[in-house]
């Protein structure tokens, strides 16, 4: 049998489950698009422009698995770069599909030197600039070869991870090939060979047994679960060892949510100067740090210095067990096999690290406290009773915006936060799904959010709705998203942090602005001042702005009612303020806990983090 090229990826991505695209129009692309449209397995989601779509696409691999976007030659592919070197970095499956000039205008081209549109010269460009962001490229130009190329560059995404590149000539995509023999069945990762395989079992069963023994001899070991836990689906594995060994744990930002954080031994975040001192001190005391699926980025320099001899280290396809290795040890074969080796001898009779069972307990009536105060007050303005609510008229600053999205935020919300001075507070925002957070902590490129809220919006389930975290700066720069998100008729809650700065580069570049009242901010770290509720109208949006606690809850109880389209809400801040988590650290405390503002922090906060 038969079909065409255009066909043959649309039955690929149908097995996979992929049911949307993110797309920008191209004429090299425009007979794909129909054909996956036309299909009616795939929603082609118009974008505003490829950054959108590449974000997009980026977040709906974060929970789907794969994400696809399709883009035209150069002006799109290049427009697009950003966001698959985000996905690259931080280990995103996400397939660009990319359309180029047919096999007439290239030769015209290089016989005649006529550029044809978006040429930047006669070779394969866009796949040799995408290439380091890739793990498989593939450019076809003649429909025979297009069933080995679409599947190889298929299965090296699934079995690396990562982003990868697939180029068809324009005219090429309604060109006949041989149809898949078993179009319902996905596409699977390449297997390793029976030699690779007993290898792999050795090795992952003396790293297990290696890893059993150091947490034996340990007196109060802890575990950090990463983002890499996530990527390979192997949530229920690290549960499963936090319930077995009852140990204290916690994970990195990026992967925050990576269990419900009601699970019983959850200290909190680990983000290494910026997590609460409490949290610091229990994992940073420890004896034995078990880290399994961690991108050890610029936020953990520090503790892996400091702890290397004492730090085990399970990612991607090998083990670090203080100074000894362990290749060929992929971890989705580790933990089970860890869980395996713990179940014939069971380690315990560890100590509880000081202050462990405290935090614990006023993590929890901390959360229970500002759901209740956040629920009144929501209640009270969907009932018109505002009299009855707790609402002080005082303007809004980081810790009370924060204090009330941690009562706000419910377990059918996913929240995305943007590289700003948000992604560090956003950290104590209560999780209870898996995969219910969602930031860029490696890359850290500014503007992630707009498009991630738009590609997690469309793999959410149904009753579940994004609430999107941006600084000003960052919604800035891709704004017209929201039109899209209204296109749609998505209810995302974009809250856009409107302090008219930069203010995590400003942070970087002189913090004393913040702390001198009469200093004015370096001149580019400054800010449009952007009429907000005026920008979301045009855009089809719902808009508010909140000065006082009083109004963001207005505006919150507004936008939970808002289900027809996206509600965008500017939280203005005072330009000098900051969170708590990048202040210098206050005087010591009396025993006990109290007020956000006194726990977090060291005796300063590393800049060098960042970057």
């Amino acid at each position: 049998m038969e079909t065409t090229v255009s066909d043959y990826i649309v039955t690929r991505l149908r097995a996979l489950g992929i049911k949307h695209l993110f797309q920008v129009p191209g004429n090299y692309t425009s007979d794909f698009l129909r054909a996956a449209q036309g299909s009616g397995d795939l929603l082609c989601v118009s974008t505003t422009n490829e950054m959108e779509a590449g974000y997009a696409a980026d977040a709906y691999s974060r929970l789907h698995g794969i994400g696809v976007l399709c883009v035209t030659l150069g002006v799109g592919s290049l427009s697009a770069y950003n966001a698959m070197a985000g996905s690259y970095v931080e280990f995103c499956p996400v397939l660009m599909i990319n359309g180029s000039a047919n096999k007439k205008k290239v030769d015209q081209m290089i016989s005649q030197g006529v550029l044809f549109a978006h040429a930047i010269d006669e070779q394969r460009t866009d796949e040799a600039l995408l290439r380091p962001v890739t793990v498989a490229t593939a450019v076809i130009t003649r429909g025979e070869e297009a069933p080995a190329a679409i599947d190889r560059v298929i299965r090296t995404m699934i079995t690396e991870g990562r982003p990868v590149y697939l180029e068809v000539a324009d005219g090429v995509w309604t060109e006949r090939c041989a149809a898949p023999a078993d179009p319902d069945v996905p596409l699977q990762a390449y297997p390793p060979s029976k030699r690779q395989q007993e290898d792999q079992e050795i090795a992952t069963l003396a790293a297990a047994r290696a890893i059993v023994e150091r947490l034996r001899a340990a007196k109060k070991p802890v575990l950090w679960g990463g983002e890499g836990v996530q990527r390979i689906r192997c949530e229920a594995h690290f549960r499963q060892l936090v319930e077995t060994t009852k140990l204290p744990y916690t994970t990195t930002l990026m992967g925050k949510g990576l269990i419900p954080e009601y699970t019983p031994g959850f200290i909190g975040v680990y983000d290494s100067v910026f997590a609460p001192r409490e949290v610091r001190d229990v994992v940073e005391g420890t004896d034995l740090l078990i880290a399994f699926g961690t991108i050890l980025g610029d936020f953990y320099g520090k503790i892996i210095g400091q702890h290397f001899d004492r730090m085990i280290l399970a990612a991607g396809s090998a083990v670090r067990i203080g100074s000894a290795r362990y290749p060929n040890v992929p971890l989705a074969r580790l933990l089970p096999v860890l869980l395996e080796e713990l179940a014939k001898d069971p380690a315990d009779g560890f100590e509880t690290p000081t202050g462990y069972e405290e935090l614990v307990a006023w993590r929890q009536t901390r959360a229970e406290d500002e759901q209740a105060v956040a629920a009144q007050g929501m209640a009270a303005f969907a009932s018109g009773n505002t009299g009855t609510a707790n609402m002080p008229a005082d303007n809004l600053r980081w810790d009370s915006l924060f204090s009330r999205l941690r009562g706000f935020v419910q377990p059918e919300m996913l929240v995305v936060v943007d590289t700003s001075m948000a992604l560090f507070p956003s950290a104590e925002i209560p999780i209870h799904r898996e995969r219910h957070f969602m930031a860029q902590t490696v890359w850290l490129s500014i503007g992630y959010t707009t498009g991630a809220a738009l590609g997690a919006s469309f793999a959410l389930p149904p009753g579940e709705r994004v609430v999107a975290i941006a600084g000003d700066g960052g919604f800035q720069m891709l704004p017209q998203m929201l039109s899209t998100l209204a296109r749609y008729k998505i209810p995302a809650i974009i809250l856009v942090c409107d302090n008219k700065l930069y203010a995590v580069e400003q942070f970087l570049i002189d913090a004393s602005y913040f702390s001198e009242p009469g200093k004015a901010p370096v001149f580019f770290n400054e800010l449009p001042d952007w009429d907000y509720e005026s920008l979301a109208k045009a855009f089809g949006a719902w808009g508010r702005s909140a000065t006082t606690l009083a109004e963001l809850d207005e505006a919150l109880s507004g936008a939970l009612a808002n289900t027809d389209g996206p509600s965008l809400i500017a939280v203005k801040l005072p330009a000098k303020d900051m969170p708590s988590e990048l202040r210098p650290a206050p005087p010591a405390a009396p025993a006990g806990f109290v007020a956000d503002a006194e726990v977090r922090g060291g005796d300063t906060v590393n800049k060098a983090a960042f970057n």
